[in-house]
């Protein structure tokens, strides 16, 4: 017997339809159970992030203050005024600090950690400010000359972190006490830190073996990629 093309066509229609169906629901049980993974990842810090910010508002002023936290954002000092708010580097991403409390005249030396390419932020300290800068990344190579011309300052092909290492993915890595060991200093009096969440062990390796007493100035870009970097923050407020 011969069957009409009239006879297949909704057959074919009613095919395609539940396989669209069953497409649908098998990307929302995946869209889901993606969900819910995540969900139980985050559990923890959850509680944190449903009373944010916290309750005693001036004690988070007072760490913002301290270690500068925010992406290019200007912070303000613990009465949450700044008379004086200067903008340094690159104009579409510019970093702040609050000149208030006066960068040392004569002695003022700024670690630049994490450069990735950008040298404005250490030729405006070096030359509009008259400071010592030091830059710091062991993802980059420069010049020696040609870095010193265009920025006036002093690059160093090695990166920050909370214990010294060579991380076999970025390179060698130091604390802040090594780094002065390294230059020579005593202290330090602005630090500018882009080190891709290596951050927190960081300042808190800093904080602990003394290395930040003498710095003024805290331009932070903090990252939170991940539980423990949300952690680490969690820690800090509490903490602080």
């Amino acid at each position: 017997a011969k069957v009409s093309p009239q006879s297949v066509a909704p057959t074919i229609s009613n095919s395609q339809n539940k396989s669209g169906v069953h497409r649908r629901a098998l990307i929302l049980s995946l869209s889901v159970f993606s969900a819910m993974c995540f969900l139980a990842i985050m559990q923890p810090y959850l509680p944190h992030f449903a009373t944010w910010p916290p309750r005693d508002s001036r004690r988070l002023l007072d760490v913002r203050h301290r270690f500068g936290l925010g992406n290019s954002v200007p912070v303000p000092p613990v009465d949450g005024k700044c008379k004086d708010l200067v903008e340094v580097g690159f104009k579409e991403d510019p970093k702040y600090f609050c000149r208030d409390v006066p960068l040392k005249k004569g002695s003022c030396v700024v670690y630049d950690l994490g450069v990735q390419g950008e040298l404005s932020f250490a030729a405006d300290m070096s030359f509009k400010h008259g400071c010592e800068v030091h830059s710091f990344d062991p993802t980059v190579s420069f010049d020696a000359t040609e870095w010193k011309e265009k920025t006036g300052g002093t690059f160093h092909k090695v990166g920050a972190a909370g214990i010294d290492q060579e991380n076999p993915h970025v390179g060698p890595l130091r604390t802040l006490k090594s780094l002065m060991q390294l230059t020579g200093h005593s202290a330090v009096d602005f630090l500018k830190i882009d080190i891709e969440s290596f951050e927190w062990n960081f300042l808190e390796r800093a904080v602990k073996d003394g290395s930040l007493k003498g710095t003024n100035h805290i331009q932070l870009e903090a990252h939170f990629w991940n539980p423990p970097c949300f952690q680490h923050w969690v820690n800090w407020e509490s903490e602080w």
